[in-house]
C-alpha cells in the first residue's frame, strides 16, 4: 500500500473527478504537512506548485524559493537545480550568480542533467565561478549532460566545435553532426545553427575523407517524427510537462536523490 507523499497524490487524483476546486485545496493541504514534515520531495513539490502557480494558487516566487530552500537543504537534486535557477533569474530572491553556481554544482554533482547544462552555461559566460570563464569546463559539463541526452547540451557542444573553443579545434563538420543530433532530440534553436552552418559552410554535408553525403538538415527534420507545433500547443506541451514532472516526483521514490524533470527556458546556444 502507497504511503507518505505517494498515498497522498494517489487520494487526491481519485478525489479529481468529484470536485477538482475541493481536490485541489485537500492536495494542497496534505502536501504542506508532508513537506512540513521534512519530506524533501514533497518540499520540491510545493516550491513547483508556488512558482508556477498550480493547484488553483497564484504564482508566489517568495514561497516557492523557501520550499525549494528547504528541499535543497536536504539534498534533493531537483530542488537544488530549481533553487540555483531562482538565484540565476532573481525570482523570489536577490539575484546571485555566486548562489546559483552554488547549487547548480551541489545539484550537478548528483547527477541532475539540468544543472549540469546550466552550470556549463555559468562557466562559459564566466558568471559566478572562480577563476573567471572557462569554455574548457564548459565543455566538460555539456558532454556529461549530453550523455544523460540533455538536447540543449547537445547543442551548446556543438557550438564549441563550431566556434573551436576549449581548445579542441573548429570543426564544422562536428558542429553540424551534433548540431542535427540535437534537432532529432528535439531542441529547436539547434535548428536555426544548422541552417546557418549549413549555408556558410555547405562541406558539412560531405563527412571528411568520404564521398558518401549525410543528410542535410531538411532530411533530418523529414527523418524527424516530431512536427512543428503552434503557439498553443507548444503551451499544453509545456504544461503536460509540468504536470508529468509533478507526478513523478510525486509518486516516485521522493528521496533526496531524485531528479527533477521540469524543463527551463533555453538559451539558443548561438553564442556564451
Amino acid at each position: 500500500m502507497p504511503t507518505g507523499a505517494a498515498a497522498a497524490a494517489a487520494a487526491a487524483k481519485s478525489r479529481a473527478s468529484v470536485n477538482p476546486e475541493v481536490s485541489n485545496r485537500e492536495e494542497l493541504k496534505k502536501f504542506k504537512k508532508l513537506a512540513e514534515d521534512g519530506n524533501a520531495g514533497a518540499q520540491c513539490y510545493l516550491g513547483i506548485i508556488y512558482r508556477q502557480g498550480l493547484l488553483g494558487c497564484a504564482p508566489q516566487d517568495e514561497l516557492a524559493v523557501k520550499w525549494y530552500l528547504r528541499a535543497a537543504q536536504g539534498g534533493h537534486a531537483g530542488a537544488q537545480c530549481h533553487l540555483a535557477m531562482m538565484y540565476k533569474t532573481g525570482r523570489g530572491c536577490q539575484q546571485s550568480d555566486i548562489e546559483a553556481v552554488k547549487w547548480f554544482t551541489k545539484a550537478a554533482d548528483r547527477g541532475e542533467a539540468n544543472a549540469q547544462y546550466y552550470l556549463g552555461r555559468m562557466y562559459a559566460a564566466g558568471k559566478g565561478v572562480h577563476g573567471g570563464k572557462s569554455y574548457e569546463r564548459a565543455a566538460e559539463l555539456f558532454e556529461i549532460a549530453a550523455k544523460a541526452g540533455h538536447a540543449a547540451a547537445v547543442r551548446d557542444l556543438g557550438t564549441v566545435y563550431r566556434d573551436g573553443l576549449a581548445g579542441r579545434g573548429q570543426d564544422f563538420h562536428e558542429a553540424f553532426k551534433l548540431y542535427t543530433k540535437a534537432v532529432k532530440m528535439g531542441d529547436p534553436p539547434a535548428k536555426k545553427l544548422a541552417q546557418l552552418l549549413e549555408k556558410d559552410h555547405p562541406e558539412v554535408l560531405t563527412p571528411p575523407g568520404a564521398g558518401k553525403r549525410w543528410p542535410s538538415l531538411e532530411d533530418v527534420i523529414a527523418m524527424s517524427p516530431r512536427k512543428s507545433l503552434t503557439k498553443d500547443e507548444k503551451a499544453a506541451a509545456r504544461a503536460q510537462r509540468d504536470e508529468a514532472a509533478i507526478q513523478a516526483e510525486v509518486l516516485g521514490a521522493m528521496g533526496a536523490d531524485q531528479k527533477a524533470s521540469s524543463k527551463w527556458t533555453k538559451g539558443d546556444g548561438s553564442k556564451f
